[in-house]
């Protein structure tokens, strides 16, 4: 992620293909650790009053940390332990493909 974001590439762009992968199966999940938008739009320093200001995610939701967006319900499942590994992974995948759908519907007209 980070090479792609040294090299310019969108980070709405790549955070739509890590929730392509996700949605299929694959991939990782790693918060904001590989999250583009997070890298790009995260204060990383100690005054967390500006996290999220100017990322996509915040400005439609209008709330931090992708709270109320469809990863919100994603992490909830991914920590659910009271359901089988089995539902537990479909349950992840489709709420996935809604965060993928979520963060397509961010992409400006062109």
């Amino acid at each position: 992620m980070l090479k792609r974001l040294k090299a310019k590439e969108d980070s709405l762009e790549i955070s739509i293909a890590k929730w392509v992968e996700l949605a299929e199966g694959n991939g990782e999940d790693q918060a904001d650790l590989n999250c583009a938008l997070c890298e790009t739009y995260k204060n990383r320093k100690r005054d967390h009053s500006t996290d999220c200001a100017k990322c996509p995610v915040c400005l439609k939701i209008g709330k931090r940390y992708c709270d109320g967006s469809p990863y919100e319900l994603y992490v909830h499942v991914e920590t659910d332990f009271s359901i089988d590994d089995a539902e537990r992974e479909e349950k992840m995948r489709t709420l996935a493909t809604k965060e993928r759908d979520f963060l397509i519907s961010l992409r400006k007209p062109s």
